[in-house]
């Protein structure tokens, strides 16, 4: 089940961030796109039958852009297509919302990820150099509906 996240996730969330990220995202980060960024929806994946939770994605929508802040899936839950049908669920929002585009940033030595985002679509706009804090490089990545 996907539904959007309750402030009873944040620290499931949190840990969640911690596992997948090298710089997660703050527990106070997590709250403001929760409570404070009129832009932002962010979205848990709850296994239905345990209710653990299997990942996460912030979806920033401002106008007709659409943009995946952040996306998440729970390592054990990893190359069983959760990560498809999470993605493809925040491509219908957008979709549902109007959206002409949605974009994204990737870790350049991410593969596993920029081979999903290929598999819906998404094509390379352009590199950010030095975009996360170990000087790592960005792909920019888009999608037209």
């Amino acid at each position: 089940m996907i539904r959007t996240m309750r402030l009873e996730d944040l620290e499931q969330v949190e840990a969640l961030e911690q596992q997948c990220f090298s710089d997660p995202w703050t527990l106070d980060s997590l709250r403001y796109e929760l409570e404070g960024n009129p832009f932002s929806t962010p979205y848990v994946f709850i296994d239905d039958q345990d209710q653990t939770m299997i990942g996460y994605a912030h979806l920033w929508i401002t106008f007709e852009q659409a943009q995946l802040a952040n996306i998440a899936i729970a390592p054990q839950y990893r190359k069983q297509n959760k990560g498809s049908i999470l993605l493809k669920h925040l491509i219908e929002i957008a979709c549902a919302q109007e959206c002409e585009t949605m974009t994204l940033e990737v870790r350049k030595s991410n593969q596993a990820a920029i081979a999903l985002y290929e598999k819906f679509g998404f094509s390379p706009i352009n590199v950010v150099k030095r975009y996360y804090s170990d000087g790592e490089d960005a792909i920019l990545m888009g999608i037209g509906f």
